[in-house]
């Protein structure tokens, strides 16, 4: 192959999202160990754009969990899909004005950039409750405290754990 072939194969690969294999969705970092039917997904993919979505969704909390104390910030929510966005809401008494945007968007530019590997953990969920109390996450505590399966998956980001519902 050619340098141009190698960067087009690398460009290619980025845009993947996750993998479906023998029909099963898993994370790009999983190893095949056996022969298997491999597809990949791209963030044009209904999955892949579900999966994406709650990816830069963890980054923009993580930006907003490193960016402001708990008295400036206590919580951030996700309200809706608008078109092709999503509505989220700030709470706390921060105000949300251009500043506070581009100081969001910088920090999230930088996450990215350091690519750091999202984390899967299958955990108790009493496990995951006390990870949420530490975060100071009371919405996701009092969710999790009426849970009735015994594990869950959370994944982490830098020093940051949270939840998504379906991916």
């Amino acid at each position: 192959g050619t340098e141009g072939d190698t960067a087009e194969t690398e460009d290619r690969a980025r845009r993947f999202v996750a993998a479906r294999v023998n029909g099963q969705l898993t994370e790009l970092w999983k190893t095949v160990r056996t022969d298997a039917e491999v597809e990949f997904i791209t963030a044009g993919d209904r999955d892949g754009r579900r999966i994406y979505e709650r990816g830069l969704l963890f980054v923009l909390v993580k930006s907003v969990n490193d960016l402001y104390s708990r008295e400036e910030v206590e919580g951030l929510a996700v309200e809706c899909a608008v078109g092709d966005g999503i509505f989220c809401t700030i709470r706390g008494a921060r105000v949300v004005d251009d500043a506070f945007a581009a100081k969001v968007k910088a920090r999230m530019q930088e996450l990215i950039r350091m690519d750091i590997r999202f984390e899967k953990h299958s955990v108790s969920t009493a496990e995951a409750v006390r990870r949420f109390e530490e975060q100071h996450f009371t919405d996701k505590v009092d969710l999790f405290r009426y849970r009735l399966v015994s594990n869950t998956n959370i994944y982490k980001l830098g020093n940051l754990y949270d939840y998504f519902y379906g991916y």
